[in-house]
């Protein structure tokens, strides 16, 4: 970790995984952190200690989004989960065949959006979840997803 003001390492945490880290995501006091060795592992950023380890993609994580409730990945083994933040359950596996490689992800209270190399985004409801795979489809391919509550930002690739 970085302090801003002074452009010094404030913190380091080693041996966080077993390969490269492809992603990381910050939401208070805990960082979540995506690898190559197909983990997720939260961090509380004050003691640098393990919270919990997320297992069950089969490829490397790319993407993440963290709530206080939920986390949200996406995977190049072409799948989503979405995960118990409090448990490390995995809630969800979107596994849709025609899904891609993901390569972003992003979710509000009701909705979740993925990018991936498959030149769409897609978009589900919560309240469909799980059996609307197919979801909504916005044309063109994204490497970065925001959504609020009137609109969605997307880049394209």
């Amino acid at each position: 970790m970085w302090d801003l003001r002074t452009n010094t390492c404030i913190k380091t945490i080693d041996r966080v995984h077993d390969n490269d880290i492809w992603c990381l995501e910050v939401r208070g006091n805990t960082i979540a952190s995506g690898s190559k060795d197909t983990t997720i592992k939260l961090w509380d950023i004050g003691t640098g200690k393990r919270i919990h380890t997320f297992e069950g993609h089969g490829s490397s994580i790319l993407t993440l989004q963290l709530d206080n409730r939920k986390l949200v990945s996406g995977s190049r083994d072409e799948t989503i989960r979405v995960w118990d933040l409090h448990t490390a359950q995995c809630l969800y596996k979107y596994d849709n065949e025609d899904l891609g490689i993901v390569w972003c992800v992003a979710f509000d209270d009701t909705r979740l959006l993925a990018g991936s190399n498959r030149r769409y985004v897609k978009m589900w409801d919560y309240y469909d979840v799980p059996s609307d795979l197919a979801g909504s489809e916005i044309s063109g391919s994204s490497s970065s997803l925001n959504v609020s509550n009137t609109s969605i930002v997307t880049n394209a690739v």
